[in-house]
């Protein structure tokens, strides 16, 4: 469907609803592009929080590290972000492997030059503005778009974003940045235009339609149970043997390593080796 690795495991159940919309209609629209324009994403929350405690804390911040790491959960898990600057910050709550690591797996460094741009664009505005443009740049054109357009045509639907018209994205990009926090602004739009019994229906039709492979919190693949089991050992070996038959550089990986990246990051392995995903969600 996607003809290069797409590690983005929603791609699955857009297909499912692709493919159920297609059913009653050859166009659909999307809502591709309200996260980056209106900033619906959790991250930027994320990432205003760790600008306002590195000025907070100063260099004070990075000797917390090692008590931070301590803490189970988010603590720990968030505590090494505060010993880095904030590009590398937003890069790692965005990125699966961090740049050493991709070179640790394939011999190479993945190519940052539009992030990094990006983000020297936007020196004047607020954080969570520069994270807003980095994704309208990068993040929704290379992941988003691409899954919905292909999982859309692969069933014959075309897709509309009408979010992405330029004069409401240009109409976002001159709000306030207060206006800006977890789509707001678009979410009261919508509640006063939208019938309530339109919202719900339309939401119900969407669970229904990927309910083999959405979980409840997020549409996505259940990739935590597609790499536990009884089966693991089988898939992690099937992402360690897919590189030859794909002529892919090799990932310098064992079965080892696979068991302990945790699932996010396992499921992206098995998006670069092509074979070994046609199996990631058949159970």
């Amino acid at each position: 469907m996607y003809g290069e690795p797409f590690a983005d495991s929603s791609a699955l159940p857009t297909y499912l609803v692709s493919r159920t919309a297609r059913r009653h209609v050859t166009v659909s629209l999307s809502g591709d592009g309200g996260d980056e324009a209106f900033g619906g994403y959790p991250r930027y929350d994320y990432l205003e929080l760790g600008a306002h405690l590195t000025r907070l804390l100063g260099p004070a911040g990075k000797l917390l590290v090692p008590v931070l790491s301590k803490f189970p959960g988010k603590l720990r898990r968030g505590a090494p972000l505060l010993e880095l600057p904030l590009p590398e910050i937003y890069r790692r709550l965005l990125t699966i492997f961090g740049p050493d690591e991709v070179r640790a797996l394939t011999g190479r460094l993945p190519n940052l030059d539009t992030f990094d741009s990006a983000w020297q664009v936007a020196s004047r505005q607020a954080v969570r503005r520069r994270a807003m443009l980095i994704d309208l740049l990068t993040y929704l054109p290379d992941a988003i778009l691409t899954k919905v357009d292909r999982a859309a045509m692969a069933v014959s639907l075309e897709t509309r974003a009408p979010l992405l018209d330029h004069r409401i994205l240009e109409f976002a990009l001159q709000l306030p940045t207060a206006l800006v926090h977890r789509k707001r602004l678009l979410r009261h739009w919508v509640y006063r235009r939208v019938p309530r019994a339109a919202r719900g229906s339309a939401e119900a039709g969407i669970r229904r339609a990927a309910r083999p492979v959405v979980s409840r919190r997020a549409a996505a693949c259940p990739v935590g149970r597609a790499h536990a089991g009884p089966t693991a050992d089988r898939r992690r070996d099937g992402v360690l043997a897919g590189e030859a038959s794909h002529r892919r550089p090799p990932l310098r990986g064992s079965r080892s390593f696979l068991a302990a990246v945790g699932a996010a990051r396992a499921w992206t392995l098995v998006r670069h080796t092509g074979r070994a995903a046609s199996t990631a969600c058949s159970t």
